[in-house]
């Protein structure tokens, strides 16, 4: 009787955390975001919504079914595991402890950490089911309709590619969480498609000049394009035509709509957004056919369906290749060339007429995906002939397929070159025919072993691009390639060689990081390979460590898209190929720096190797890193040979201690986030300013501008508690300014472009006391922008600015005189 008061007691807390969390979030403190247009996107948020409620009605119509083949005696233990699975849900009443003690806003934290603990334990609370009571769960038949049992492997991969289509289609719309920037080398490949469709050829010169790029790209765009042998009238880009040709339908259709909007309202913008979302819609769909390709390939492999499920999940929504779901590269064309080769050749072991010359066809498109991609071209194409020569069905027919494609190809791609540029030297497409385009091809290619060997580390470790660090699950591709080797050892060596193969040639180039794009680019197109290693892990997993080891960096990948997901900015990270870049772009990983706290400085716990001078290398955390990975796979293989007997299951209030011990951690984390070196940016009379982000410039004028359309967060230091803490707003512009204080939040709209400046004061703000000082977190959130450039003819200020901010700050005195 007791123990069921005990019980209700806490359901009835977890009910009150929910809505008065709830209430808090949406009526005592209402969001100030403005609403999202729709537009032409509703379509797709209202197909999302109804496959969703589909869903979920199926899993609770599972779920009702399998607690309604419990027994009556069932019921109170049902009762209480059910209640207990909702406990996370009291970590939102966190939420009015920061009333008292106020460092850093920590509700997105609690929200996300109480979902998720919720959806674990449900999962765990589930499996106990299964294990407890096998035979009352197989009679679900819902739960089987549920898990997809009734379905070939074939309908499940149509079913799935659709769900893949969906998600990445929402995700490329922006609708509930941001799309990302179109940037780095996506406009410069649109300028080719620009270029074709309007002119019919891939010359850029006149594109560059009429500034064509104008309705994808609201900036100045550097060039990317070099002169032919016909001179500086002819430019030709560094890029090739590939998938500038596969989108230029979709492109078509999306300047026309885009105009049409445009006539209507005559909003650029919105036009932009238009031609924007219909380039990018293509690789969207590359992205699902390379998906859906490699959970094939798994099963193939494996011959485990909710192997090929899982793998498919970690594959398809985790870094790194849910952000290239939408940006314009080839890298996902030719992944995925390489895996449907590799599947029908090398897996499935097809020598046939139609397989052979479908390979040819794909191999031969490779170099017009990138001049670089003649490697794994080369590569495959050994292997293949390798393979098919020690095939019984040889003969010259088959040969001729696979062989005549890829002629043919390399033949037109030669000319091409010769055409444009008069030679056939590579390094031409990089430079041009100027003096600089006869550099030798040495020029390309790193002189030292040891410079060779940090690159090759850097792909798996280094805390801005390493695989291990954005994506920790891919550590179990280790031991996965030795289980898989251990099951088919030629297949699984020619995959590795390929991997290696490539590895090692984006190794030796100096251009090696990838540019502004998000992490792992130029391993993306082999990528594929690495999930097959780590779905090896994945099949090979059967005794609690190894289910603990895979299910905790499953849920790390998870947690790492979500973060990445809400805030794209963490993603990008510029070249290091300038030279003094180590000063001025810095070279730590934005995520990282992100997470940092007072306490904990995650940066110089994970290596760093993208440093361009060696000297600034840290080499304890890699001596640390590689041995602990080594260790981990040595742990999972090791795991794999215990004989002894399994203990039972742990209980479910031992799965929520383990819950609440990460939460509490996650959450401490959260609170003390803040950065006070590397950060500073002004210093006033009785007080310091430390941005916590990117989004300010450094001090001018005695203040700093907030770049526009952006939240930064700032840390205002002060020795003594500071009575009124002021700040003075100007922007020569329309729009609104939204600043929180602590738990002051005030907001400031600018109805005319008169620039007059306005002010906010924050009386007795509420400060956080640390070492002697005090600290308070100022959050500004601008929702316009502007070039300085546009406005004023003569400025040559072409960064895009918010709102230029002032602060002053008056202490309240503990000695005063």
């Amino acid at each position: 009787m007791v123990r069921d008061r005990k019980k209700e007691f806490l359901f009835a807390l977890e009910i009150v955390s929910i809505a008065s969390f709830l209430w808090h979030e949406l009526i005592f403190e209402p969001w100030s975001a403005s609403k999202r247009s729709l537009s032409f996107s509703f379509v797709i948020l209202a197909g999302l919504l109804i496959v969703l409620a589909f869903i979920l009605s199926r899993i609770l119509k599972a779920y009702v079914s399998v607690l309604a083949s419990r027994t009556p005696a069932d019921k109170p233990e049902l009762k209480g595991s059910f209640i207990l699975t909702l406990s996370p849900f009291l970590l939102l009443n966190l939420t009015f402890f920061q009333y008292w003690i106020y460092l850093n806003d920590i509700d997105p934290t609690l929200l996300a950490l109480s979902c998720l603990g919720f959806i674990y334990l449900q999962i765990v609370f589930l499996a106990q089911l299964k294990t407890s009571r096998p035979k009352a769960w197989m009679a679900a038949k819902a739960w089987n309709r549920l898990a997809f049992r009734e379905l070939s492997v074939q309908s499940l991969s149509r079913r799935l590619f659709l769900v893949t289509v969906l998600v990445y289609v929402l995700y490329l719309s922006g609708l509930i969480v941001p799309a990302l920037p179109f940037t780095g080398d996506e406009p410069h490949y649109l300028l080719i498609t620009k270029s074709l469709l309007a002119d019919g050829d891939i010359n850029l010169y006149n594109n560059y000049l009429n500034k064509d790029y104008l309705k994808f790209y609201p900036g100045e765009l550097d060039s990317h394009a070099y002169p032919g042998k016909k001179g500086g009238r002819y430019l030709y880009s560094k890029h090739q035509p590939a998938l500038p040709v596969l989108i230029a339908p979709f492109y078509f259709l999306g300047e026309k709509l885009g105009k049409f909007v445009f006539d209507l309202s005559g909003n650029a913008s919105q036009e932009r957004k238009i031609i924007i979302f219909f380039s990018r819609l293509p690789v969207c769909f590359l992205t699902a056919f390379l998906s859906i390709a490699f959970f094939l390939y798994v099963f193939e492999l494996t011959q485990k369906r909710n192997i090929a499920i899982l793998s498919w999940l970690v594959f398809s929504f985790t870094p790194p290749l849910l952000f290239y779901s939408q940006l314009l590269y080839p890298e996902i064309l030719v992944a995925l060339i390489l895996l449907l080769v590799s599947l029908q050749i090398i897996q499935k072991k097809n020598f046939s007429l139609l397989s052979l010359g479908g390979a040819g066809i794909g191999i031969g498109l490779l170099p017009w995906c990138g001049i670089k991609y003649v490697v794994p071209a080369g590569t495959i194409s050994l292997i293949i002939v390798f393979l098919f020569l020690r095939s019984p069905g040889k003969d010259a027919k088959k040969a001729l397929a696979f062989a005549g494609p890829i002629l043919l190809s390399a033949g037109l791609y030669l000319s091409l070159l010769f055409n444009l540029y008069g030679n056939l030297s590579p390094q031409t497409i990089y430079k041009g025919t100027a003096p600089a385009g006869s550099y030798p091809l040495s020029r390309f290619i790193v002189s030292g072993f040891f410079d060779f060997l940090i690159r090759l580390l850097g792909y798996l470790f280094d805390q801005r691009v390493g695989v291990f660090v954005i994506a920790p699950v891919y550590i179990l591709l280790l031991p996965g390639l030795f289980l898989l080797a251990r099951r088919s050892k030629k297949e699984t060596s020619v995959l590795a060689g390929l991997f290696s193969v490539f590895w090692a040639f984006c190794s030796l180039n100096h251009f090696y990081w990838g540019g502004y794009s998000p992490p792992a680019r130029p391993l993306l197109p082999v990528l594929w390979i690495l999930g097959l290693f780590m779905a090896g892990a994945f099949a090979s997993s059967r005794d609690r460590v190894s289910l603990v080891v895979r299910n905790v960096l499953v849920a790390i990948g998870f947690i790492m898209a979500a973060v990445f997901i809400r805030n794209p900015s963490l993603l990008f990270h510029e070249s290091l190929t300038h030279p003094r870049s180590s000063t001025l772009l810095g070279t730590t990983s934005h995520f990282l720096t992100r997470f940092s706290n007072i306490v904990i400085d995650w940066r110089k716990l994970v290596p760093s190797l993208s440093a361009p001078l060696r000297e600034n290398i840290n080499w304890i955390p890699l001596l640390i890193w590689i041995p602990a990975v080594l260790g981990m796979a040595a742990l999972f293989l090791r795991s794999k040979k215990s004989k002894a007997q399994e203990s039972p299951p742990r209980s479910l209030p031992v799965h929520f201690s383990g819950v609440a011990l990460l939460s509490v951690l996650l959450i401490a984390n959260s609170f003390l986030n803040i950065r006070l070196e590397n950060g500073f940016i002004l210093k006033g009379k009785e007080y310091e300013v430390f941005a916590q982000d990117e989004n300010t410039y450094r001090t001018e004028l005695g203040g700093f501008w907030v770049i526009g359309k952006s939240k930064t967060v700032l840390i205002i230091k002060t020795a003594e508690p500071a009575a009124k803490i002021s700040l003075a707003l100007s922007c020569p512009t329309k729009g609104k300014t939204t600043v929180r204080l602590a738990r002051q939040t005030k907001q400031l709209e600018r109805k005319s472009p008169a620039g007059l400046e306005q002010s906010i004061v924050f009386s007795a703000p509420q400060g956080f006391p640390w070492k002697g000082s005090y600290l308070y977190r100022l959050q500004i959130e601008e929702n316009s922008g502007f070039y300085p450039s546009r406005i004023d003819r003569d400025s040559q200020d072409n960064r895009f600015l918010g709102v230029f901010i002032r602060i002053e700050a008056s202490l309240l005195r503990s000695n005063p005189k």
